[in-house]
């Protein structure tokens, strides 16, 4: 979206309290959904998801993004601008990180302060295709931490809609003719005292929720949309990168996750009586294995398919990274249930589970669209491109005639963000 400031400072200026010599203040700025200026929060009525959205209050009825329920604009309660702290810039900036500058092309009178994440360094050519970027040819790939940062949250299930009966309603559901697991306050848990001889499966099957047009609980591919902007109007495209999180309660038990959002589809079962990691994303479904050392206590786990790449972390320290080999899945239907867990191996216990995708930048100029050959993107030698994380709003460096930010145009580095 276009980033903006409702005011800004020089360095060495600061609101509220005195500032280091080499900081700032900025009020305003917004880059959703990591950055927000001005906006709205909603509480959710049904499953008590507290959401941020860049939205007023004028609407009369507000779809919750985590589980499509509807709202009255009543529970809007609006959110003033966050404080942003702008660090002078002592090194070269480093890809990903998020910079203050002055709009060199603002469609205002006056150069206008805004924020946009660094994505392109000096002496690349860039290219955005299939929502990724491309680096002088090759598709990027972010590790673990990186992924995290960049991550746009699509359900967090420890906030599920009511039932008429008084309970939740899953959007996780057994392919088993004898379901063992079971939903918690906080997760899941399959309760079996296993091993079991066959593994019990769990799929995920993802809710029409907000995207318009469709019943709330209608089985749906995960889509580019918005959370933050229900209202936004556009074709939306499928995604195929997606992070799931999650607390493993029981580290001595083996697990599963799998994606078919991919043809063949990929999994990965953790093995720590074993100490391994083992893959399968190919036809004959031969396994690849990967060592590691398994955790003795409860712990973090995490699994992503970004960037065409299969991504596993423990406690938010990345294992291993391999790419997928797997074809995108064409069929709307298979990518409306794109993950499952799977285990023979209870009781387990898995809570806190949230699923997330990577941001999807969008392949388009100002204007008309773009040729294959305009959207590259040469960069000099001092020259940096940056973007904004709502690609579908977001005014960045694509935007300009000369597509790159130079390091003397940068004000400096954001950094912490608080409120007046």
């Amino acid at each position: 979206m276009l980033s903006y400031l409702l005011w800004g400072l020089p360095l060495g200026v600061l609101v509220g309290c005195q500032p280091t010599p080499r900081q700032a203040i900025i009020e305003g700025a917004s880059m959703a959904p990591h950055l927000y200026g001005a906006h709205t929060q909603l509480a959710c009525a049904d499953c008590g998801f507290q959401a941020s959205l860049l939205l007023d209050s004028s609407l009369k009825n507000l779809l919750c993004p985590n589980c499509g329920a509807s709202n009255s604009s009543a529970r809007l309660r609006k959110q003033p601008a966050p404080l942003m702290v702008v660090e002078e810039l002592q090194e070269q900036p480093r890809r990903w990180e998020i910079v203050a500058f002055n709009a060199p092309y603002s469609r205002q009178d006056s150069p206008r302060l805004t924020v946009k994440r660094i994505v392109g360094l000096p002496g690349e050519e860039l290219k955005i295709a299939e929502g990724d970027l491309w680096i002088d040819g090759r598709r990027l790939a972010k590790r673990w931490e990186e992924q995290r940062e960049l991550a746009v949250l699509i359900r967090d299930f420890e906030f599920l809609p009511r039932s008429e009966a008084g309970g939740t309603i899953s959007p996780w559901f057994s392919t088993a003719n004898h379901n063992l697991w079971n939903s918690e306050p906080e997760g899941i848990a399959m309760n079996d005292n296993g091993p079991v001889p066959t593994p019990t499966r769990l799929e995920y099957r993802h809710w029409a929720g907000y995207q318009s047009g469709q019943p709330r609980f209608q089985p749906v591919p995960i889509l580019d949309a918005q959370p933050f902007d229900p209202r936004e109007a556009r074709t939306l495209l499928p995604v195929y990168d997606l992070l799931l999180t999650c607390a493993v309660a029981t580290p001595e038990k083996r697990f599963g996750f799998g994606f078919q959002q991919f043809e063949p589809p990929i999994s990965c079962e953790v093995c720590p009586d074993l100490g391994k990691l083992r893959v399968r994303q190919t036809a004959d479904q031969t396994v690849q294995e990967f060592t590691y050392t398994p955790p003795i206590a409860p712990y973090q786990f995490g699994i992503s398919t970004c960037d065409r790449q299969l991504t596993i972390a423990i406690d938010d320290r990345q294992l291993l990274q391999i790419p997928i080999t797997s074809s995108p899945q064409p069929d709307r239907q298979q990518l409306s249930r794109p993950l499952f867990l799977e285990s023979a191996d209870g009781p387990i216990r898995l809570s806190h589970i949230q699923l997330l995708r990577d941001v999807y930048y969008l392949e388009r100029a100002s204007g008309e669209p773009a040729s294959p050959r305009d959207k590259q993107y040469k960069l000099g030698a001092r020259e940096y491109l940056v973007l904004g994380d709502n690609p579908q709003d977001s005014i960045d460096s694509r935007d300009w005639p000369q597509p790159g930010l130079s390091r003397s145009q940068m004000i400096g580095r954001v950094g912490k963000v608080g409120r007046q």
